[in-house]
């Protein structure tokens, strides 16, 4: 779907409460100002909203009605700080905001004329976009913003179609704190981890969207890599190492596997996750179960299947119960190119010694058990802005931008997540996004409860009644099969 068509399916879900008659009262605050002393949009950002952008004025057409309103609530409370908009907010009523933001997101967004050549920081600036830093926990802009940055809900704004002046100065507004109203923090979080040059880049990179975007991870091309980090941690090859035959082919071709499986391993998916979801960094990252930390400790023996895995073997273990699918033969080319993918990731990797990093932190027992009332609290303050108030994950064109963490298209009652002490784990260190480390280990064990104490997918495991698979496949560090708040699970 081009991402234009894409931006108006998503303006049109915004309005569905919106009345003509909001809409040209909008228009004609836009057009006249009001009789408060409110100046007329249209100055700095012209009729249809396409904003000036060799001025850094934004481009407001095609915005989320909501996201619209709290900029310029933000802008009357101080926590948006610009010379220009903090007293043309303060002179808007609430009906008049509502009104204008109806106008503005009723607007058909308008493609820029600028156009940004592939460049080393055009390369730089999309390998941030697409990829992130990882390393000084920099998640990728798309992780958030969506693929192509078309963005997503209320939160996370388009990043297409505004020019590279507003981008940066929008960044620099974050590390200057002269804005602070992003969700948990996470802008000022990213943004302030930025260099001057990358933030340029960044901006300069963004700016070109959508005109040069790819569309996808198989058409990625990124000539540039971030520079290997003096860790106690292995590095695998970088991609730019990926040779150039027959066999760089299939590193690439599983690559976009784990990247994407909703899209090139679709029969073998039964829920929305996709492999980087739970192996953040296209399986790269430390303390995030990376591939490099998994392909040399197999084949081994494994208490959950009670018989020796080779690594296929866990990985079709993978698409049973994370996935919730059925697992791909052995032979099969979607198997093939996953493993290839991780042999070339683990390269250098000595065979049968645990690398540092390797899985997810094992946290030691809380000071207290786990309290799904104290997990609820830590998930509405950090986790709700990402995956929804009902852990439902957000969507784009029926793809998963946020994974659901409970529900029919989360992970099964087999994944390994759905223990509480590997999911505390894996929030512990990675969550909330470019956060990782910032819970305590008391909210991580208190969310992973409350999260694993709702309904998923079945145990595919399960043959007879709840009680016998709760006896011969669970533990404690589950709440299969247990009654919480009226609710037996996993029937």
């Amino acid at each position: 779907m081009h991402y234009p068509l894409l931006l108006t399916l998503m303006t049109q879900l915004t309005l569905q409460n919106v009345s003509a008659n909001e809409i040209e009262m909008g228009k004609k605050i836009v057009m006249e100002g009001n009789q408060n002393g409110g100046l007329p949009c249209l100055t700095c950002h012209l009729e249809n909203g396409e904003g000036m952008q060799e001025h850094g004025f934004p481009q407001l057409a095609g915005l989320n009605a909501n996201y619209f309103i709290k900029q310029i609530k933000d802008y009357q409370s101080g926590l948006r700080i610009h010379d220009v908009m903090n007293p043309i907010a303060k002179a808007l009523s609430d009906e008049d905001i509502k009104n204008v933001a109806a106008y503005f997101s009723s607007l058909p967004p308008v493609p820029k004329p600028e156009k940004s050549p592939a460049s080393e920081k055009w390369n730089e600036g999309k390998w941030i976009a697409e990829r992130g830093l990882w390393d000084r926990k920099i998640p990728a802009c798309f992780s958030c913003h969506g693929q192509g940055g078309v963005g997503v809900g209320e939160n996370f704004p388009p990043l297409i179609n505004q020019g590279k002046v507003y981008l940066k100065n929008a960044l620099q507004s974050f590390q200057r704190g002269t804005r602070k109203n992003d969700p948990q923090m996470l802008m000022r979080s990213i943004a302030g981890k930025l260099t001057k040059k990358e933030t340029d880049a960044v901006a300069f990179y963004l700016s070109s969207l959508p005109d040069t975007t790819s569309q996808g991870a198989a058409q990625w091309s990124v000539s540039i890599q971030t520079a290997p980090v003096k860790t106690q941690y292995f590095q695998p090859p970088q991609e730019k190492d990926i040779p150039d035959n027959e066999f760089g082919k299939l590193v690439r071709q599983g690559r976009d596997i784990f990247i994407d499986t909703q899209t090139y391993a679709k029969p073998y998916v039964g829920n929305s996750l996709n492999c980087v979801n739970c192996h953040l960094d296209a399986g790269r990252l430390p303390d995030s179960a990376p591939l490099w930390g998994a392909y040399g400790m197999y084949p081994a023996y494994r208490a959950k299947t009670k018989n020796v895995d080779t690594i296929e073997n866990r990985m079709q273990g993978c698409f049973m119960y994370s996935m919730n699918g059925k697992a791909p033969a052995v032979d099969s080319p979607e198997m093939k190119a996953l493993v290839v993918y991780m042999y070339w990731m683990s390269t250098g990797v000595p065979v049968g010694k645990g690398l540092p990093g390797r899985v997810y932190p094992v946290l030691k027992d809380p000071p207290r058990p786990p309290s799904w009332e104290a997990g609820q609290l830590v998930f509405e303050k950090n986790c709700m802005v990402c995956h929804g108030k009902n852990g439902e994950g957000q969507y784009i064109n029926g793809q998963a931008v946020f994974p659901p963490l409970w529900g029919e298209k989360s992970y099964n009652w087999g994944a390994g997540m759905h223990r509480i002490n590997t999911a505390a784990g894996f929030i512990k260190a990675n969550m909330p996004l470019s956060q990782g480390g910032q819970l305590s280990d008391q909210d991580a064990w208190d969310v992973a409860f409350f999260i694993n104490s709702h309904e998923r997918p079945k145990d595919p495991r399960r043959t007879g009644t709840l009680e016998e698979a709760a006896k011969k496949y669970h533990d404690e560090n589950c709440s299969y099969g247990k009654e919480i708040h009226g609710v037996k699970l996993g029937l």
